[in-house]
């Protein structure tokens, strides 16, 4: 079982995580004539999986699990798109699978980080 530092430390990174994304992806949409119903609903949808990322178990890198939870979350949102705007639906999948990469490679590296701090004290106390 986790710690419970663990535990908030990577809500705190997922959804931290998942607000930059959101910005990123909202600031787009805003470009686009997207409106603030769109924009929030975007950038809770990024939270989510920001935390999807964090807590996952999937036996992959970190930026595989980023793509993996952004997918999952935008898929479904994408097959109706696509019916009525294909160029958009595609531009949906791109966007979510660049940002999905980047915060699993940002949370990797934030782990990678810890871990590292961790065996450097671990080893320091023998």
């Amino acid at each position: 079982f986790m710690n419970k530092k663990i535990i908030i430390s990577q809500i705190i990174i997922g959804l931290i995580l998942g607000l930059i994304a959101g910005a990123i992806n909202g600031i787009l949409l805003k470009t686009q004539g997207g409106g603030t119903l769109e924009i929030s609903t975007i950038i809770v949808t990024w939270c989510f999986i920001g935390l999807l990322t964090t807590f996952s178990g999937f036996p992959v890198p970190a930026t595989l699990k980023g793509l993996f939870a952004a997918w999952i979350l935008f898929i479904p949102k994408a097959i109706p798109i696509y019916f009525l705007m294909p160029k958009a639906a595609l531009g949906l999948l791109v966007i979510s699978g660049v940002l999905g990469l980047l915060i699993g490679f940002v949370y990797g590296r934030i782990t990678a980080s810890a871990q590292k701090k961790h065996a450097t004290a671990v080893n320091s106390q023998n």
